[in-house]
């Protein structure tokens, strides 16, 4: 399965991408677990915050984000 990037977002390098991408999927399963947005962006930024500091861990986390 592929994910679309906007127009909007193409002027990002592809690092850059990641991390979106990430936040993106960690707060919908925050959300898809019952928290309300507030919440779930909150804790998505974060965990996007951990992974730019350990940006060699992010590609098995975006999988795990996935697989649920």
């Amino acid at each position: 399965m592929g994910i679309a990037i906007p127009k909007s977002l193409q002027i990002l390098s592809p690092k850059e991408i990641k991390f979106i991408i990430f936040h993106e999927l960690r707060e919908r399963n925050f959300m898809l677990k019952g928290e309300n947005y507030k919440e779930a962006h909150k804790r998505a930024t974060l965990a996007e915050d951990y992974y730019r500091d350990h940006p060699e861990l992010l590609d098995d986390k975006i999988k795990a984000e996935i697989n649920g």
